[in-house]
């Protein structure tokens, strides 16, 4: 750009030198020519002889010759100065021209270089360059990028460089090629190696050089070229051969022949014969010959039957260049045989052949079947419809007609949409469409021909011609009503508890979520649990357990409104969700629970429920918290009336005993007496002898669990001798440590059948390790069962029975102890 406009200044101020040159000799030329008109004027005015008129005509000669001179030497200058102008003009011209020419050469250089670069960058190869005499190479950034590295670091670069990074298997190979190139035997190489990469593994790189620079003695000077990352294409290439490798296997291990024949043809390139080129094994096995006897003869000499028809068959796929699959029986190897044959390219045929000699009888055998099916589907279980492609009916069964309440006859040609009402969606319409079996909803149902509405489970499948063209549908269903309602039983069961028929946890955390709502505020949470369960399943078995809860659920059930919402949510824990409801209202309705709850009785046990309650204002509050505060109030209330309810219900319970069977009392006041004289004598304090006769009234509380029935055929003699449920002690023991005014007496009751020997129940103690109280009340309840008058008793008399028990004294009964009743009952008499 400076050149250019260098020489346009020099053109320039050359064309202004010129012109002021040849205005300055015009100016000296013009002022030459006055000069000398003005010297010729002068001398003729010397020359006094001439005529004035001579003198007059020269004057005007020399002024035209002066006008003349003048006009010459002005148009000469003008036309030199235009001839510069036209010369400077041209010459800038031919500069910027030059200029227009260069920057075009320069930009096309550039655009080349600018591709060369491009092709260099988009070939992602690297480049390389090598000044042979001194072994320096310069390389490009994308050569060192192969091999992991950067241009610094594997600075400086020779041709060791390269060297030490080669495979040493492949060095050798590649410098060999190398070296011939060197040596003029080769215009340029070509090779392939592997190069070691900066992370420790091998590149595989295809290599490109020839020498580019020569001595005036043919010596090589500088050498250059690329390298090409190939490692993916060589892992391909691996691939590539594995893969081959698996075809080849595949078609070896394939189920079907496979034949490949080269094509013979005439002059007009007419066929005239295939020859065997090569055949699988299973290809060999389904001809029965090995592939040495036939590879390179004709196929005739496979197939012998008429060498015309498997010859045109032939013809028509390869002159067609369209597969053919046909069917044919060799009568020489007795054999079905289905070909598929396809020319792969001009003059080659190949062919997949199946033995279907077993499909055949299949064939044969499926029609059978195929009426036997029929005969089946009209006499299955299931209702069964077969459609025809037009949506027709084909076939219907027994079930079907009596489900649909249509006759065969009447049924068989009618669209199936007038037959089949369903109450949802047309499931055999899908099937049409999707072409996959379409199951029903669950809640299906099809309205009969009679109008009823029956409850079904349904699918619809579709039937394929060999096209794969939906030839028609096979329609099977059944009533599930029994199925239907059990689902809705199981369903009502997920959501109730068994027991008491309310709704359980998970239908309560669901209400709990639906009344969470301001339209339903004030709500009241009330948890109400229910005391002495465990006591009552002690006492009278898990049965009246059970019954205790029902009967709680069922008051509080009735005593609740329809919007209320109660729930069992524990083994003896409900929960009543009061929506709408303040506290005030809320009160109320526990007392009217309290109320029904004081009158009801099980087993004669008086049922007692503790409540506790909270009050959601606001949709805000927490209803964890809500549950935590009622359940505090329950378990406050419960603590405080525990005591005296458990003491209450013993009481009752024992009453209840007494009122059952009177002699039951009169025995349990006489054995309690016994206790408190052998306790008196026996060492106890004060406290003892008192608990002592307690326990002896209440020794066998837990007869009450045996029932009415056992008490009024079991008399007391029947205890003594052995005949009676052994269990009662365990419920007596379970029934007073309930109640802590009785939990001292409680161990008594439980160890009073326990004998001396060990041999006795429920723990089977032995000796002093049976409690004191227990074998004092174990010696008085024998004493008095034996003294008591028949039938109650054994109607024994005192001596008699002290007899009776000293024989025993030792093995059933504490011998110190036997002998001390002995005492006191002989000094009384």
């Amino acid at each position: 750009m400076d050149h250019e406009r260098s020489t346009e200044r020099r053109l320039i101020l050359s064309f202004i030198a010129f012109s002021c040159i040849i205005i300055f000799v015009a100016a000296i030329s013009l002022v030459s020519i006055n000069r000398t008109m003005d010297d010729l004027h002068k001398e003729l005015g010397q020359i006094t002889q001439l005529h004035g008129d001579l003198v007059g005509q020269s004057q005007r000669l020399m002024e035209e010759d002066t006008l003349t001179s003048s006009i010459v030497v002005i148009a000469g200058s003008f036309l030199l100065i235009l001839l510069n102008f036209l010369m400077t003009l041209g010459g800038l011209k031919h500069t910027r021209e030059e200029k227009r020419v260069r920057d075009r050469i320069e930009e096309e250089l550039r655009a080349i270089n600018d591709k060369l670069s491009s092709v260099i960058e988009g070939t992602n190869v690297g480049t390389w360059v090598l000044d042979i005499p001194t072994g320096i190479s310069e390389i490009n950034a994308r050569w060192a990028e192969i091999v992991g590295y950067t241009l610094d670091e594997l600075s400086p670069f020779s041709i060791h460089t390269w060297r030490n990074l080669t495979h040493p298997d492949d060095l050798k190979v590649a410098e060999t090629h190398l070296q011939e190139v060197l040596a003029g035997k080769q215009d340029f190489y070509e090779v392939e190696f592997r190069m070691h990469h900066k992370t420790g593994t091998w590149v595989w790189v295809l290599d490109r050089g020839k020498v580019t620079k020569w001595s005036a003695l043919g010596e090589p000077l500088v050498m250059s070229g690329t390298h090409t990352n190939i490692t993916r294409f060589k892992q391909a290439q691996a691939a590539l051969e594995k893969s081959e490798s698996s075809q080849r296997k595949l078609v070896e291990q394939m189920n079907q022949g496979l034949l490949v024949c080269r094509i013979e043809e005439d002059a007009d390139h007419r066929m005239l014969d295939a020859i065997v080129l090569s055949v699988n094994r299973r290809f060999e096995e389904i001809i029965e010959k090995s592939a040495e006897t036939i590879l390179g003869t004709s196929v005739d000499n496979i197939f012998l039957g008429d060498r015309t028809e498997w010859i045109e068959m032939f013809r028509s796929v390869v002159e067609s260049g369209n597969p053919k699959i046909v069917e044919r029986y060799t009568p020489h190897l007795g054999k079905h045989l289905r070909i598929s044959a396809y020319s792969p390219e001009p003059l080659l045929f190949a062919a997949i052949i199946d033995d279907i000699t077993q499909s055949k009888v299949v064939q044969n055998q499926f029609a059978l079947e195929k009426a036997r099916l029929e005969t089946t589907l009209l006499s299955v279980g299931d209702g069964v419809i077969a459609l025809g492609r037009s949506g027709h009916i084909d076939v219907i069964n027994s079930v079907a007609q009596t489900l649909t309440g249509w006759e065969y006859a009447d049924a068989v040609g009618q669209f199936y949409r007038k037959i089949l009402n369903f109450g949802e969606e047309d499931i055999v319409e899908r099937s049409i469409g999707t072409k996959k079996s379409v199951e029903a909803g669950t809640n299906e149902v099809l309205v009969s021909r009679h109008g009823e509405t029956i409850p079904i489970e349904a699918i619809a499948s579709p039937i394929f011609d060999a096209s794969g063209n939906v030839d028609g549908v096979v329609l099977v269903f059944r009533d599930c009503t029994e199925k239907r309602n059990k689902q809705e039983r199981i369903l009502h069961f997920s959501y109730s508890d068994p027991m008491t028929g309310l709704k359980n946890r998970r239908a309560f955390e669901e209400e709990v979520h639906r009344l969470n709502h301001v339209r339903y505020c004030p709500l009241v949470l009330v948890i109400a649990d229910v005391n002495n369960l465990k006591l009552t399943n002690d006492a009278f078995g898990h049965d009246a357990g059970d019954t205790l809860l029902r009967t709680v659920a069922d008051i509080l059930r009735k005593e609740c409104r329809e919007t209320d919402i109660v729930a069992r949510i524990g083994g003896d824990e409900f929960v009543i969700l009061l929506p709408n409801t303040d506290a005030e209202y809320a009160n109320v309705i526990i007392d009217r629970m309290n109320a029904s709850i004081a009158d009801a009785r099980v087993k004669d046990m008086p049922v007692s429920v503790s409540f506790g309650k909270s009050v959601k204002l606001v949709r805000s509050n927490n209803m964890d918290e809500l549950f935590r505060e009622a359940e505090h109030e329950m378990y406050r209330k419960k603590v405080a009336e525990r005591p005296q309810i458990r003491k209450r219900i013993i009481d009752q319970l024992l009453s209840s005993l007494f009122s059952q069977n009177p002699e039951e009392q009169i025995h349990s006041e006489r054995v309690g007496k016994l206790c408190r004289m052998i306790a008196e004598h026996a060492g106890l304090s004060d406290d003892e002898v008192d608990e002592m006769e307690l326990a002896g009234i209440m020794h066998d509380i837990g007869k009450v669990a045996l029932g009415s029935e056992f008490l009024a055929t079991e008399g007391l003699a029947d205890e003594l001798e052995g005949g009676t449920v052994l269990r009662h002690p365990e419920v007596g023991y379970n029934i007073l440590s309930a109640a802590s005014q009785y939990g001292a007496i409680a161990e008594f009751v439980l160890s009073h059948h326990e004998r001396w020997d060990g041999t006795g129940y429920p723990s089977g103690l032995k000796g002093s390790a049976i409690p004191l109280q227990g074998r004092i009340l174990a010696l008085a309840d024998s004493y008095a069962l034996m003294t008591t008058a028949e039938p109650d008793g054994l109607g024994l008399s005192d001596r008699e029975a002290l007899g009776k028990l000293s024989m025993e004294a030792g093995s059933k009964y504490d011998p110190e102890l036997t002998r001390l009743l002995t005492q006191l009952v002989q000094g009384d008499d």
